[in-house]
């Protein structure tokens, strides 16, 4: 399944041959990504409206003040991650530890990272993952990479190597 723009590009660019990747079908798989993470956000919202209502009255956050801002990064990326800035939460960073081009460094190379291993797992050439014909263990090494990247990162960016997710 793609569910991420930056691996639908990437695979259009790099092995279209893959999933008959050509410009029409990356773009309708781009556009359906982010109409479903637009429509994933929204029911998001809704089902957990009354927990962030209850969050933000624990906190004394009211909504558009700065600190709105651990509401918001429930929804989009943050950096460096809010609830470990001294600002926000009780970590140990400043808003200005962390930059524009690191943070913009952080998310491309988690999202390199990310593509290489999927790229690397699924070439018709790999057989390191074949059972009897069947790769079931990739979606598990996918997922495990994916659980490494967020242990490594989200601490500086919250790791959001989807552009659909963040636009949702």
């Amino acid at each position: 399944a793609h569910l991420n723009p930056a691996v639908t590009l990437a695979f259009w660019l790099v092995r279209p041959s893959a999933h008959g990747m050509n410009a029409k079908r990356a773009g309708l798989f781009v556009v359906a990504q982010f109409a479903g993470a637009v429509l994933g956000g929204a029911v998001n919202l809704c089902l957990y409206d009354s927990t962030l209502r209850a969050f933000e009255r624990a906190q004394g956050i009211v909504r558009g003040d700065a600190k709105s801002i651990l509401t918001a990064s429930a929804f989009g990326e943050y950096f460096p991650n809010p609830g470990l800035s001294v600002e926000y939460g009780n970590g140990p960073y400043h808003q200005s530890d962390v930059s524009v081009a690191q943070a913009l460094m952080t998310e491309a190379w988690g999202t390199a990272v990310l593509c290489f291993v999927i790229f690397a797992i699924t070439h018709s050439k790999n057989l390191v993952l074949d059972v009897q014909g069947s790769r079931p263990s990739v979606p598990v090494v996918i997922g495990a990479t994916i659980v490494v990247l967020l242990a490594l990162y989200a601490p500086i960016t919250q790791a959001g190597w989807n552009p659909a997710r963040d636009f949702g």
